[in-house]
């Protein structure tokens, strides 16, 4: 009796053995996500809005006008 409840106990951790490398294997085959697996809300940051560029100056700036027709 003893030794059919010793191969009782070899056939189990037989089975839990080999079920354990299948499920291993599969997840190592599985690629991992990105959050992994949180429920959680995907924050993304953008880098900060270029500078806009100089202004020109006005090409008539720094000239001089005079009124002469008057």
């Amino acid at each position: 009796m003893a030794s059919s409840g010793a191969a009782a106990n070899l056939w189990v951790l037989l089975g839990l053995g080999i079920t354990g490398v299948l499920l291993a294997a599969r997840r190592l085959r599985r690629p991992a996500r990105p959050d992994h697996g949180a429920f959680v809300a995907r924050l993304e940051l953008l880098p900060p809005p270029q500078p806009p560029p100089p202004q020109a100056p006005h090409p008539l700036t720094g000239l001089c006008f005079t009124i002469a027709d008057a």
